[in-house]
């Protein structure tokens, strides 16, 4: 049908009527028809096209997002590194579907003892406080001052319900702790099955660093990806249409249409997924009862400005190696 309309066209041209307007309208008509048809053929490629960019976006939003959200406390954590203090984090030990086992009366009171022994000193005096987050985010010279030294009396109070708060725990920082006695108090953690964890404040910082931007890293290599595999479905849907129209396409250049008008005809096409997908992933991120930041809305613009850019690129340079190739 497109063609025959076509061969009507170049017959009505070459007997010289000069409508032009009704003529260019009717020619983009057509163009627009093969368009359509495009998408009719290869319906599945559009809808991958969709669900390709929609993953790239998703990726780099929830892996980016976590890393902007912590960054504060990454750069407190950076601006309090130190070797010689320490935090401690507990992890209550659980069944299978994640509820929280208690401890019998004999390994409850070893674990008493274990924590009484390694925190404090022959003369009572404890290494551990409390106010660790009020220390960590104060610049005063003497925030030392905001701990909370845990008497042994205190502690043991804590200790008496049966199952061990991991709050009170993360809220701890630990003074004079040398690395001979770390050592000694993992050592015995193990051997209690006592899952306690103690680090420096320069590997804690560590830690939640590489935990955060191996992350973003990882979000990041997966948006690539999914960007290039876009990109790839974006040469598959030109590289067929210009296979399969090739006749008609050919015709609407002998009859006057653009090269340009062409190019931008299958710019609409093929880009308009892309720039119809990033607000329905909006949409969808908000269904989540999650909340889309300026500095969210910037990064995926920029990335799918990029995808945009590059199809453009690959839209244009494939119809231009094609045309020049039949001329």
């Amino acid at each position: 049908m497109v063609y025959s309309v076509l061969v009507v066209i170049y017959s009505i041209e070459s007997i010289g009527v000069t409508n032009t307007d009704s003529m260019a309208v009717h020619k983009e008509g057509i163009m627009k028809k093969i368009n359509f048809m495009i998408f009719k053929k290869r319906f599945y490629l559009f809808f991958l096209l969709f669900f390709t960019v929609f993953f790239m976006n998703l990726f780099l939003w929830n892996e980016t997002k976590q890393l902007i959200q912590e960054f504060p406390r990454l750069m407190m954590l950076k601006s309090n590194i130190s070797d010689e203090i320490y935090d401690i984090s507990y992890v209550p030990p659980s069944y299978d579907d994640g509820l929280v086992k208690d401890y019998n009366p004999e390994s409850k009171e070893n674990i008493d003892n274990f924590l009484i022994e390694s925190f404090y000193d022959t003369e009572g005096k404890t290494k551990i406080y409390l106010g660790k987050e009020k220390y960590l985010n104060s610049s005063k010279k003497d925030k030392e001052s905001l701990l909370t030294p845990i008497s042994v009396t205190q502690l043991k109070n804590k200790l008496k319900i049966e199952v061990l708060d991991p709050e009170f725990f993360s809220d701890i920082i630990i003074f004079d702790l040398k690395p001979e006695e770390l050592e000694v108090i993992k050592k015995k953690a193990k051997e209690l099955n006592f899952d306690i964890y103690i680090y420096s404040l320069r590997e804690s910082f560590q830690n939640v660093w590489n935990y955060y931007f191996g992350n973003f890293i990882f979000g990041l290599v997966s948006s690539v990806i999914f960007m290039s595999f876009s990109l790839f479905i974006i040469y598959l849907i030109i590289t067929s249409g210009l296979k399969i129209f090739q006749q008609e396409i050919r015709i609407l250049r002998i009859v006057g249409l653009s090269k340009i008008k062409i190019e931008r005809n299958f710019n609409i096409l093929l880009i308009f997924p892309i720039i119809l997908t990033l607000p329905l992933f909006f949409i969808f991120v908000q269904s989540i009862d999650m909340i889309i930041t300026v500095s969210d809305v910037a990064y995926l613009l920029a990335s799918n400005t990029i995808l945009i850019i590059f199809s453009h690129v690959l839209i244009n340079k494939k119809i231009r190696r094609k045309m020049n190739a039949d001329s």
